[in-house]
């Protein structure tokens, strides 16, 4: 049976592991991919099944301020008119 120290050595491990073989995992990368496949193969020796689901974003930190801002504006602009 594994203790804690065990456990904490066990994830500390895993975590470097990833952190060194995936050091730019923003979202939809290559390297957020190749994260999600050692996480599904490491949960998978323990016996826990996982789905991978696709997952698109957009890269262009610009155009998401630009939505949001426009979202948030709408809001505010509509506000008076619907409060609930």
């Amino acid at each position: 049976m594994r203790t804690i120290e065990d456990e904490g050595a066990y994830v500390r491990e895993l975590l470097t592991r990833i952190v060194e073989l995936c050091p730019r995992r923003s979202s939809s990368s290559e390297d957020e991919r190749r994260a999600a496949a050692i996480m599904a193969k490491e949960l998978a020796v323990l016996g826990l099944g996982t789905d991978l689901e696709p997952f698109e974003w957009n890269e262009s930190l610009y155009q998401m301020l630009a939505l949001h801002f426009g979202v948030g504006s709408l809001g505010s602009l509509i506000s008076p008119i619907a409060p609930h």
